[in-house]
């Protein structure tokens, strides 16, 4: 026994649960391109702040001026728009062995993203509150770091 059909061959309930399923999918793709973008932006001002601290410690800066040299990695970067915020740091250290042999330099970035559909996310946290927090962390190791310069 066939189902009843209009004359193009599509009952409303197939095309209705089509629709549905499109708009599920569309959400799903909003929600992984916006969480994907956020994470590439979070990881390039990371990795540009840390290569630009490394660059300073390794001609001998110490740690304030390498932590103002890190903050240049976040110059071309925008105030942030609605689904992601602007990035921020909340890990910086700057760890020179007891012996002086190596310079550690770690740096953390997190960016605030919020989810279109935080339904379709498989976080329970999301549920209340919408808002995903995406971290890097980078470290970078010197070895026979150059003593601290004295500027005047």
């Amino acid at each position: 026994m066939s189902a009843n059909r209009n004359s193009t061959g599509q009952s409303v309930v197939e095309i209705g649960i089509s629709v549905f399923l499109l708009i599920i999918l569309s959400l799903v793709i909003a929600n992984i391109f916006v969480i994907s973008k956020a994470q590439t932006y979070n990881e390039r001002v990371c990795r540009d702040s840390i290569l630009l601290a490394g660059k300073a410690a390794l001609d001998g800066k110490d740690s304030n001026k390498v932590f103002k040299a890190a903050t240049g990695g976040m110059e071309n970067c925008g105030m942030g728009g609605f689904f992601i915020r602007r990035p921020e740091y909340t890990i910086f250290s700057d760890d020179i062995t007891k012996d002086t042999t190596e310079r550690i330099l770690k740096l953390q970035t997190r960016t605030k993203v919020l989810v279109p559909c935080p339904v379709l996310v498989l976080d329970a946290g999301l549920s209340t509150n919408p808002i995903l927090e995406v971290k890097t962390t980078y470290t970078y190791k010197i070895k026979n770091p150059k003593p601290f310069k004295s500027e005047r």
